[in-house]
């Protein structure tokens, strides 16, 4: 039989603990679920397991590390995109001045026509 880890031994140790108080109040029922938690807390505190959660942990951060340079390059074509359109926004908008004041200018034009033709 192999020697169990210290993680090991003391999560065995809490899951007799928690069989005792168990039995030993009978007015107090923990649920199943206690003991299964407690059952894979066993299994998982084992090296491998422990090593293997940690791996796994490790490739999570490095996917959100990629998930986050992602979304900053896409933040930072947005805001460029942005940029160029509130420029040719601007430009549209002085444009527009300018088409504004030719037909004011034509208005004042068609006026005198008019006044002309109704003479």
């Amino acid at each position: 039989m192999r020697p169990l880890s210290v993680a090991a031994w003391t999560a065995a140790r809490g899951l007799r603990r928690l069989r005792d108080l168990r039995g030993s109040h009978p007015g107090c029922r923990f649920p199943r679920s206690w003991a299964l938690a407690v059952t894979r807390l066993v299994v998982m505190a084992t090296p491998s397991g422990i090593e293997r959660k940690v791996r796994h942990l490790g490739n999570d951060v490095q996917s959100i590390y990629e998930l986050l340079a992602a979304i900053s390059s896409t933040l930072q074509r947005h805001g460029n995109r942005l940029n160029e359109l509130g420029e040719d926004l601007q430009a549209h908008g002085v444009r527009l001045d300018g088409i504004d004041g030719r037909l004011e200018g034509l208005g004042g034009q068609m006026e005198e026509v008019l006044t002309l033709l109704r003479r």
